[in-house]
């Protein structure tokens, strides 16, 4: 099973790819793979939660410059009192 740090590492190998591929667009990465894309984090969220541990995957938003950011998704409900 591949960590978060796994996880990054990859992104951070192809990253060049994965931009000029995915810019613009919401990813999820698992498994050192782009599972899929989306038009927000919001779906990008439910679509892995409901597939995926939670903290087992990244969701980043394909941006270049400053305004790019990699999230790793932490289900609220692991908290007391959920969201």
């Amino acid at each position: 099973m591949n960590t978060l740090k796994d996880e990054f590492q990859y992104l951070l190998r192809r990253q060049a790819e994965i931009l000029r591929t995915y810019e613009g667009r919401v990813i999820v990465i698992k498994d050192e793979k782009v599972q899929h894309d989306f038009s927000s984090e919001d779906e990008a969220a439910k679509w892995a939660e409901a597939r995926f541990e939670p903290d087992s995957f990244l969701i980043l938003k394909c941006q270049s410059g400053r305004e790019a950011q990699a999230h790793r998704y932490i289900n609220p409900n692991n908290f007391i009192g959920g969201r």
